[in-house]
């Protein structure tokens, strides 16, 4: 199968990290920066200290900070790995652009997007809008973009309901240290993929209350119930057993480089206002509206929503917590 040539639109630590993966098997990769500085920092260094800093990129990878027709028209893959808010602006910006004959998107972001004042997931929006004749996958699974830069053994999802179309970014991604499922429904990908951060924000306000290892698990199955109760409400499949399910859950929930889970546990402490913005606000958000709309009960997303939206104290965010789990 021949190789694409990539684009990745979002030089941040996971677009940095695609690049890299693109690198070890395509030769024309263009990676996207937000400013002149960051783009010469990667070209002339080799290096994003900001974003992904002790990683060497490879010398395929060029950065741009603004694409150039010729590359757009040239790039059968592009990835948008910008953060979710992000995401429509991008590819409105793109579509301004000539597109390959046969290009597609791959959105790498866990988040919502707002049209019309509703919240709908990226696959959604795809089937809905001007870019609906372009391919689409959801790229999603549990990976620390730094754990990918440093060649630590990984497996992803990429759903898309054309099955050629995700042979073809799997055929660009994958390697001796990265590997992929593919599925056929990404908008249960995406659920996942946006509601693990509202359990790991969970699992962070247990572990700042210093509840335990069994309230932290009753929230996650909590969690899971939820999943279930909008992949029904939404006419889609409820699979929570790939990287994209319970693979990205475990890893946002248990380990405390997840930032939704660590701030989750400054929320408790008084300190979220020092934390720097996470997808997790962004999705309870979304959830809640989304919830409203399709007549739901999502019940940790509301525990967590009031958390997040008052001025609780640590009593009362316990009390809280404690009847979310024990109701």
């Amino acid at each position: 199968m021949q190789i694409d040539n990539v684009i990745i639109i979002g030089a941040g630590a996971w677009g940095t990290a695609i690049a890299t993966l693109a690198a070890s098997n395509c030769d024309n990769v263009v990676l996207l920066a937000n400013s002149l500085e960051l783009a010469a920092e990667i070209n002339t260094e080799h290096v994003n200290r900001k974003h992904l800093p002790g990683i060497a990129i490879s010398k395929r990878v060029k950065a741009v900070s603004r694409l150039a027709p010729e590359d757009v028209r040239q790039a059968g893959l592009i990835f948008v790995a910008t953060p979710a808010s992000a995401v429509a602006p991008a590819i409105a910006d793109l579509l301004q652009l000539p597109l390959h004959d046969d290009a597609g998107l791959i959105v790498c972001s866990k988040g919502l997007a707002y049209h019309h004042n509703e919240a709908k997931f990226f696959s959604q929006l795809h089937k809905e809008s001007s870019f609906s004749h372009l391919h689409y996958a959801a790229l999603s699974g549990p990976n620390f973009a730094s754990e990918v830069a440093q060649q630590v053994p990984t497996r992803s999802t990429i759903a898309s309901r054309a099955p050629g179309f995700s042979a073809r970014v799997k055929n660009v991604l994958v390697n001796d240290h990265f590997n992929m499922d593919l599925t056929d429904d990404p908008l249960n990908a995406e659920i996942c993929g946006v509601y693990k951060n509202v359990i790991a924000i969970g699992c962070g306000i247990t572990d700042g209350l210093a509840l335990g290892g069994n309230a932290a698990a009753a929230v996650v199955v909590q969690g899971l119930r939820d999943i279930l109760v909008l992949c029904k409400a939404m006419n889609t499949c409820a699979d929570l057993c790939g990287p994209a399910g319970f693979g990205d859950i475990f890893l946002t929930c248990a380990f405390p480089q997840s930032r939704n889970n660590a701030f989750g546990r400054a929320l408790v402490e008084g300190t979220a206002n020092e934390q720097k913005t996470v997808e997790g606000i962004g999705a309870i958000r979304g959830l809640s509206l989304l919830a409203k709309k399709l007549g739901v009960q999502l019940k940790l997303c509301q525990a967590v929503h009031s958390v997040v939206q008052h001025q609780m104290s640590k009593c009362e965010i316990k009390r809280l917590m404690s009847n979310l789990i024990v109701s």
